[in-house]
């Protein structure tokens, strides 16, 4: 009879050979030096490198995760359901502090298969607490997160290093341009 459990070590070096857990690796790196120095052009361009569009679709094929307010809910729907009419796994949600331990651990067990998070940007949502902690999630664990415009907002603070998609003046390039991130078909 074989044993069917992995070791950690066996996990590890599993994971280890991803190219994705390459690159959140290499953006974890980036991002912990560009919080001290978030003007440092190089950090950005070495930011950047590690955001190609086939880098984002590569990891978008795992799923993303969008994460919105409340105000922003119905957009966040149809983009959802947009998304899933081209194939593309996705969930929709936040990190609530709020909710049961239960309901936080399927949340972010849910953010731990994603490695896009599709953050839509609105002043609501830059004063949400729950987005904004979903953001820091993405963010410190070296993901990708692309920024959907749903209202002009000043997000330099972010240092996401993908400029944003606009859904506010140019919805139909915003969303063409969604799909070429994230559909593998693209």
């Amino acid at each position: 009879m074989v044993n069917a459990r992995l070791t950690i070590k066996q996990m590890q070096e599993v994971f280890q050979s991803s190219p994705i857990f390459e690159l959140n690796t290499r953006r974890i790196a980036i991002r912990r030096q560009l919080r001290h120095r978030p003007d440092d052009s190089v950090l950005f361009k070495a930011l950047h490198a590690t955001l190609r569009d086939k880098v984002i679709r590569l990891a978008a094929t795992d799923g993303v995760f969008i994460t919105y307010s409340a105000y922003d809910a119905v957009f966040a729907a149809d983009l959802d359901a947009d998304l899933t009419g081209h194939q593309v796994k996705s969930t929709m949600g936040a990190y609530d502090r709020s909710k049961s331990d239960m309901m936080q651990a399927s949340i972010r067990a849910t953010m731990d298969q994603s490695n896009v998070l599709l953050l839509i940007i609105s002043e609501s949502s830059l004063r949400d607490m729950n987005v904004i902690a979903t953001y820091e999630y993405f963010w410190n664990a070296g993901k990708i997160i692309v920024p959907i415009m749903f209202e002009p907002c000043n997000i330099d603070h972010l240092l996401l290093g993908v400029a944003p998609l606009d859904f506010y003046d140019q919805w139909k390039h915003g969303l063409r341009r969604l799909h070429h991130l994230v559909s593998a078909k693209s």
